[in-house]
């Protein structure tokens, strides 16, 4: 359990970061100094999916270790389908497919819990799986 706390703490601290600094520049423009704690709750919404991602590669070194960098697809998938879906006009489910799709654009928009839920409860069921299957493998330790 202890690679699953780090990735938990790694992905809510580096987004706590990079919403504190979001919200310092902001504040350093506008001199809004409210902006940095409003910007915390939103941007804390992408944990969900940072997670559900982490829970995929997770469960592919559980069921196939020779597979675990396929991961890395989910990551680069999400990347293509949030920067470039709209712009090469990817069909709506290629669009719902990554987790990040989901969300409100936060902090521009207000949070939507339901969609971060459902994305936590898939990342936990995820997780749970690639750890039944790491344990389920013959693993030799020396």
């Amino acid at each position: 359990l202890g690679h699953v706390a780090m990735t938990v703490l790694g992905s809510v601290s580096t987004l706590l970061v990079g919403a504190l600094g979001l919200g310092l520049g902001f504040a350093m423009v506008t001199g809004d100094t409210d902006a940095i704690t409003r910007y915390l709750t939103p941007m804390l919404s992408y944990v969900a999916p940072v997670l559900l991602l982490g829970a995929l590669a997770r469960l592919l070194h559980g069921v196939v270790p020779r597979l675990a960098f396929l991961g890395w697809v989910g990551l680069a998938f999400c990347f293509v389908v949030m920067f470039f879906g709209e712009l090469l006009r990817f069909p709506q489910p290629v669009i719902d497919a990554s987790p990040f799709s989901h969300l409100a654009m936060a902090p521009a928009e207000d949070v939507r819990w339901a969609p971060v839920i459902v994305i936590l409860v898939l990342a936990v069921a995820l997780s749970v799986a690639g750890q039944l299957a790491f344990r389920g493998r013959d693993v030799i330790t020396t």
